[in-house]
């Protein structure tokens, strides 16, 4: 039954979009996308690649940020409240922001919290 909902899917996306949109819902279905958060720390940039967000795991940074994400078209921009938590970096819940001034009005911005930016695969 599932792969018969996976095929109906795949038919109305190739109908819609053609085989662009097909190869987006593929590559997002199996591999999901990739997530870049950038954020200064005592006065130094840091990026990191696809945060886990579980208590408990450390988050270390990139060595070198990618240039490839930051001239891209690939990647969509907006801004979030950050906050490390156990050595884990977690991000606020609430929708994205698309500039980093609408993100310092978020509610979990207090003393401590980060404004990053989040660069997500489209």
């Amino acid at each position: 039954m599932h792969a018969l909902t996976l095929l109906v899917m795949l038919a109305v996306l190739f109908l819609l979009g053609g085989t662009k949109f097909v190869r987006k819902f593929l590559r997002c279905f199996f591999r999901g996308v990739d997530l870049y958060v950038l954020l200064t720390v005592d006065g130094r940039t840091v990026a990191y690649k696809n945060p886990r967000g579980e208590v408990g795991l450390d988050d270390t940074p990139l060595e070198m940020i990618p240039y490839e994400i930051l001239s891209s078209d690939q990647f969509e921009t907006y801004y979030n409240v950050c906050w490390w938590d156990g050595g884990t970096r977690l991000r606020c819940e609430h929708s994205f922001y698309r500039t980093e001034e609408n993100a310092r009005y978020c509610d979990k911005n207090i003393e401590g919290t980060l404004i990053g930016k989040v660069l997500e695969e489209r």
